[in-house]
């Protein structure tokens, strides 16, 4: 079905937003629907899984993976943790509860926030831990499901020994059990959630550790205004986080003298992407005059589009959210994801930019879980891609410091003192420097994203810088 609205349309709420640097997509839904608009000249204005018994992590080093060509030898980075043995806590383990992906085609996501935490988790406990607690790392496998995400928050707020929930991994199933834990009042730090999810404004308890829509859509098309782009068409899963896109990008879009060429939605069981991308094109065709760029999904979706678009001679830019930044989507797209263009945290470990040069605190985080876990490599393509991802690491070490400050585990006096929290892009495992605030429990704003393209050569596949965040420069 096709629809018309005016490019000038105001933007409206946002919907729930499924994201991740890891190249996680949104639950979608079964409508073929598809929205196009019309050009208009613009002013300079799955499946349940049953639940895991509950595990400690341990602390068991797996062999150290070969360095690949495309990443810059380490160089020795201090592993001394911050003190948080001044004070006395009470109980000898406190637990941490993780909500993840283990299973399915995203079921690396869970695996690589495990590990990440797990690291930062060792690095208190061999410091002395936590006023003289030991940590330790609950994993639950939800599966992408909202009835075992609401099952595990159950448990989770019902065992007082847990004293932080990182996750669910998105959107959808995060705010299915938001209120669980809200009522709950059990602190919970979100590393995957991009949606307007009311974190700090009406949810007390909740922490995002996360780049937001609100955030990524103005950066990026920031970006491409800068690259000369001048015109801009979405292609993308009929899902929350297309919904969401196709809500914020037009208004913004057209503020900054981009004309909007309109969204086509793709589902997942689409074998071929040429409908979709002959739509966009034929909109283009009609403004040769204009650089187009086209936002693609941020999974293995993407693959189909640029394949596409590759194919139908789309000479254009390809751009999208932090999922851009998953080894899969470059193994799945391949030679036609060069160039490919997203917003993310600092990115460095699949660069080559050298260790010694990179944020102290992401130079030893992801040195340790390389040293540790090594790195999942693509089956099509040279690309491979650490097995961790900081953004998660941080909510383990922010709240670790709330705690330290409030020297109490009570989540109101927690809440309190990670209200009152700075750090810079030194201090946390992700490279970004965070910054709270009664109301504001948003960690990363829109000057703390960075730009980042895909690259290939004879070594392999990299990520080059294309923009540094604002608040680096």
């Amino acid at each position: 079905m096709k629809s018309t609205r005016n490019v000038a349309t105001s933007a409206l709420v946002a919907t729930a937003l499924a994201v991740s640097m890891t190249g996680v997509g949104a639950a979608t839904k079964k409508s073929t629907k598809k929205t196009v608009f019309r050009i208009r000249a613009t002013t300079s204005k799955a499946t349940v899984a049953t639940t895991q018994p509950a595990t400690t992590q341990p602390a068991t080093t797996q062999p150290a993976t070969t360095q690949p060509a495309t990443t810059q030898p380490a160089t020795t980075v201090a592993a001394k943790g911050p003190d948080f043995t001044g004070f006395k806590l009470g109980p000898s383990t406190i637990k941490i509860g993780l909500d993840g992906i283990f299973t399915g085609p995203f079921g690396f996501l869970g695996t690589f926030q495990k590990n990440s935490i797990q690291v930062e988790v060792d690095r208190i406990n061999d410091g002395g831990g936590l006023g003289g607690a030991k940590l330790e790392l609950v994993t639950r496998d939800d599966a992408l499901s909202a009835a075992r995400a609401t099952d595990i928050a159950n448990e989770f707020v019902n065992d007082k020994s847990i004293a932080l929930v990182i996750g669910p991994a998105i959107t959808g199933t995060y705010n299915a059990v938001r209120g669980i834990y809200e009522d709950g009042k059990k602190v919970n730090c979100q590393p995957a959630v991009g949606g307007d999810s009311g974190f700090g404004t009406t949810l007390k308890y909740a922490f995002r550790n996360q780049d937001a829509a609100n955030d990524v859509v103005p950066l990026e098309l920031k970006f491409l205004k800068e690259q000369g782009v001048g015109i801009v068409s979405l292609l993308y899963t009929n899902g929350a986080t297309g919904q969401q896109l196709d809500k914020l990008i037009p208004s913004l879009a057209d503020k900054l003298g981009i004309v909007w060429a309109g969204t086509n939605f793709t589902q997942p069981s689409d074998q071929t992407h040429a409908p979709q991308v002959k739509e966009a094109l034929d909109v283009f065709s009609k403004r040769p005059e204009l650089k187009p760029a086209i936002w693609i999904d941020n999974d293995q979706n993407a693959a189909k589009t640029v394949a596409a678009a590759k194919s139908a001679g789309f000479k254009g830019i390809f751009v999208g959210g932090s999922g851009l930044g998953s080894y899969l989507v470059i193994d799945s797209g391949g030679v036609g994801m060069e160039d490919a263009t997203y917003e993310g945290p600092y990115q460095g470990a699949l660069s080559r930019i050298p260790l010694d040069q990179q944020p102290k605190g992401y130079a030893r985080h992801s040195a340790e879980v390389i040293k540790r876990y090594g790195y999942e490599k693509g089956t099509r393509e040279p690309v491979q891609q650490w097995r961790g991802t900081g953004i998660a690491a941080d909510c383990l070490v922010i709240w670790a410091n709330a705690v330290a400050k409030a020297k109490s585990v009570d989540p109101d006096q927690v809440v309190n003192a990670w209200e009152t929290l700075s750090f810079g892009p030194d201090d946390l495992p992700s490279g970004v420097p965070a910054k709270f605030g009664k109301g504001d429990h948003e960690a990363f704003k829109q000057a703390d994203l960075w730009i980042w393209k895909w690259k290939k050569d004879a070594q392999g596949w990299y990520v080059e810088l294309a923009r540094k965040a604002d608040s680096a420069k």
